[in-house]
């Protein structure tokens, strides 16, 4: 039986091995990780579908691919009974901006992508020049990782809860190894590309607000979850600090109310701190790495940054068919001794 370690329990992580046991159904799973569900940063992201290239510097073909994978993953769970357990829903809403744009990759992927009417641009406050439209998905992980984790439970994958040091540690134990670390692979592997981009984030009580709202030119956003609404649009490249900053609760309070005045009556139910994973570009791909004698298949998924949730599926289909093929390899190289 082939022994697989899948490292990290965030959207990745889980993403990668419910796949991984569809792709290898003779294989044992295991999920190593220690932080999950509510202490991962996917736990906090509020999930909509929106693939940005201008954070994310990768192939452009390759993000395509990636984004329309998961696209028809997510789509197929929202249209399915299992839509509300896992989290996953349709959500429209507006992006304004004041200087021309091309597309998003992703125009022709969502629902009733188009450009947003005079009398749209002067329902959001701003004297917005110019603006998008689309239904698109909200995947909220609250839901979304425990669904996908009971999934992985029910396919009798395993589940390790345990700080790793280095891969090193696993290499007597599995034939392969699938690192979604996300910000731990600054140490676990040694990767200095990798660098936090701060987020913080307030949860309100507002259900008149049914439509998200994004500020492409400034960054705040307001996006309406299931029994909350998220207020948003920090990204402080660099910043390690995990704790609440007073001055970002103002400031978010100050860009949300801008955009929705009547958030103003809105009650504060929770804020939000989270470091997010960001890689440029994200590290999907393959390695054999030597230690001592032994050489250790890992196929690294991370990196994605404010893109993880986005692309958390299509990523892991991804290192899915690396999975495939490094047992593959090991196969054909059984087959020639």
């Amino acid at each position: 039986m082939v022994k697989i370690a899948v490292v990290g329990a965030g959207i990745l992580g889980l993403s990668s091995a419910v796949q991984i046991q569809a792709a290898v159904p003779n294989a044992r799973v295991t999920v190593i990780a220690d932080k999950f569900a509510k202490n991962t940063t996917s736990d906090g992201a509020a999930g909509v579908f929106r693939p940005t290239l201008d954070l994310i510097k990768a192939d452009p073909e390759l993000v395509r691919q990636w984004s329309q994978d998961g696209w028809d993953f997510y789509s197929s769970v929202a249209k399915s009974s299992d839509s509300a357990e896992a989290g996953i829903h349709l959500i429209s809403g507006f992006q304004v901006f004041n200087q021309p744009r091309e597309r998003p990759i992703y125009h022709d992927i969502v629902y009733h992508f188009r450009d947003m009417t005079p009398q749209e641009l002067q329902h959001i406050p701003g004297n917005f020049r110019y603006g998008w439209f689309c239904t698109t998905l909200c995947i909220e992980s609250r839901w979304f990782l425990p669904w996908l984790m009971r999934k992985f439970r029910l396919n009798g994958g395993q589940v390790e809860h345990r700080t790793l040091h280095s891969l090193a540690e696993l290499a007597d134990t599995y034939d392969l190894v699938v690192n979604c670390s996300g910000l731990r692979a600054k140490t676990l592997v040694n990767d200095h590309k990798m660098y936090p981009a701060r987020g913080q984030m307030l949860r309100v009580e507002a259900p008149w607000q049914t439509h998200f709202i994004y500020d492409l030119d400034s960054g705040p956003y307001i996006i309406p979850c299931a029994g909350n609404v998220v207020v948003g649009g920090q990204r402080q490249v660099g910043n390690f600090n995990p704790e609440k900053d007073p001055k970002d609760t103002q400031n978010l309070w100050e860009w949300g109310t801008q955009l929705s005045p009547s958030l103003k009556s809105a009650k504060l139910l929770w804020e939000w701190v989270g470091l997010r994973p960001h890689r440029d570009p994200p590290r999907v791909e393959m390695e054999l790495l030597k230690l001592g004698s032994r050489l250790l298949k890992v196929i690294h998924n991370y990196g994605q940054g404010a893109n993880g949730i986005t692309l958390g599926w299509g990523c892991s289909k991804h290192a899915t068919r690396l999975v495939l093929e490094a047992l593959s390899l090991e196969k054909t190289k059984s087959s020639k001794l």
